[in-house]
C-alpha cells in the first residue's frame, strides 16, 4: 500500500492549492508514477485527515476515489506521518 499526495487540475481551477491524499494498492511510488505516466488512473481511498502536530495527520475518514491521470498535475509521497486514531 502506498499513500500518494496528489495535486489535481480540479483543485487548481478552484484556486485551491490543496492536495488530496489517496491510499492506493501500488507497491511503491515508482510503480505508481510509471502507471500514471502511462495514462493510468489512481484508484483507492481518499483520506480525510486532521492535524495532530506539525508532522502528523490523523486519518478520520476514508472514501472510495478515482483520479484520472489527465487530471494529475503533481504527485509525491507525503512528508508527514499518517496515524489512525488508535495509533496515537
Amino acid at each position: 500500500m502506498t499513500v500518494l499526495q496528489i495535486w489535481t487540475t480540479e483543485k487548481a481551477q478552484m484556486g485551491n492549492g490543496q492536495f488530496v491524499l489517496v491510499e492506493t494498492e501500488f507497491e511503491d511510488f515508482a510503480v505508481a508514477a510509471k502507471h500514471v505516466d502511462e495514462g493510468g488512473s489512481v484508484c483507492g481511498a481518499r483520506l480525510y485527515t486532521r492535524s495532530v502536530s506539525h508532522m502528523e495527520q490523523e486519518v478520520v475518514r476514508r472514501h472510495p476515489s478515482m483520479i484520472a491521470a489527465a487530471a494529475i498535475l503533481r504527485m509525491e509521497l507525503p512528508g508527514f506521518r499518517l496515524v489512525e486514531g488508535a495509533d496515537r
